[in-house]
């Protein structure tokens, strides 16, 4: 493919709808992300127990040329996971049509301790999977970044954050509670950090995903 031509529009796609190129569009080029996964939540806690939840893992990522097949494409953003007093659930799939389906990051894993270990690191929450293209001139796909572990030190809890996308924050780490959620487009939310004798506390929420489509003559 030549160099493009006379850059037309930016559009970006942060619903579900359908793309209409502006008038005169020959070529695109599609970045998207996928929806974040949420932080894992925690049950209610005894005095013998604390929880150190890992933060939900970002979205995955791809960017590919077009220069046919792109008029009239359905986009599909990936729901955010609903809350949980369990592990966080996984963002949605979002897609541009069957040109570019990027998986939503996974959701953060919730753990229990007793207040007496010394030391203990939660999984981290999982990235999504590869993303996939089809149609394209050329492209790349990542996978999102992980969650981060939650960690238990001596009886203290500390949370993991969630993880960042290229186009939004992971949500913060907790010591006494809710993780936060993200910002941004496509970021992990952070895990529940829960000390001993407290109430159940679910993770921070992720963010949607997004496609932005660059319209070029």
């Amino acid at each position: 493919m030549g160099p493009p031509g006379r850059l037309l529009d930016v559009k970006y796609i942060t619903s579900n709808s359908t793309y209409t190129p502006t008038t005169g569009t020959n070529k695109i080029f599609v970045q998207g992300v996928g929806t974040g996964g949420n932080g894992g939540g925690s049950t209610a806690t005894s005095s013998s127990f604390v929880t150190a939840c890992s933060g939900g893992a970002s979205g995955s990522t791809a960017q590919a040329w077009y220069t046919s097949g792109f008029s009239g494409v359905a986009v599909t953003i990936g729901a955010i996971g609903a809350a949980s007093y369990a592990a966080g659930a996984s963002g949605g799939t979002s897609s541009f049509g069957s040109l570019m389906v990027i998986p939503g990051g996974g959701g953060g894993p919730v753990s229990a301790q007793g207040t007496s270990v010394a030391f203990w690191a939660s999984a981290a929450g999982t990235p999504g999977a590869i993303p996939t293209l089809s149609g394209q001139v050329s492209g790349v796909v990542n996978q999102g970044m992980q969650g981060f572990n939650g960690n238990v030190y001596s009886g203290v809890c500390t949370s993991g954050l969630g993880g960042t996308s290229p186009y939004g924050s992971g949500g913060g780490n907790s010591s006494s509670g809710q993780g936060g959620d993200a910002t941004g487009y496509g970021g992990g939310g952070g895990g529940a950090g829960v000390p001993a004798s407290s109430a159940a506390t679910h993770g921070g929420n992720g963010t949607k995903g997004m496609f932005i489509v660059w319209e070029y003559a």
